[in-house]
């Protein structure tokens, strides 16, 4: 699976992946936000495609972002990140909790 997203490290469990994508560094806090976003976004579109040709379907209640940050907030509002029709919801964790 790692081939294909070269923009993730990808962990391989027996019935889940789990996917970690990194902001950037030594920029913006707000520019970080959007382009994690644009990132986000570009991981989830390949990852239906491969869930399908795999004949591994995603199971939507089961999948989340974590959004972890040694920053005291996190952008509020959340993006809305979707992995084709369906939203993906968020689970934060920041330096605060």
């Amino acid at each position: 699976m790692s081939d294909a997203f070269p923009m993730a490290m990808s962990f391989l469990f027996a019935d889940g992946v789990a996917a970690t994508i990194a902001g950037q560094m030594e920029i913006k806090y707000t520019d970080q936000c959007i382009d994690l976003e644009k990132r986000l976004t570009s991981f989830f579109n390949p990852l239906e495609y491969y869930s399908v040709l795999s004949v591994q379907p995603i199971n939507y209640k089961k999948t989340h972002a974590m959004w972890t940050a040694r920053a005291v907030s996190y952008p509020n509002p959340m993006p809305i990140l979707k992995c084709g029709e369906h939203i993906i919801s968020w689970t934060i964790i920041t330096g605060t909790n």
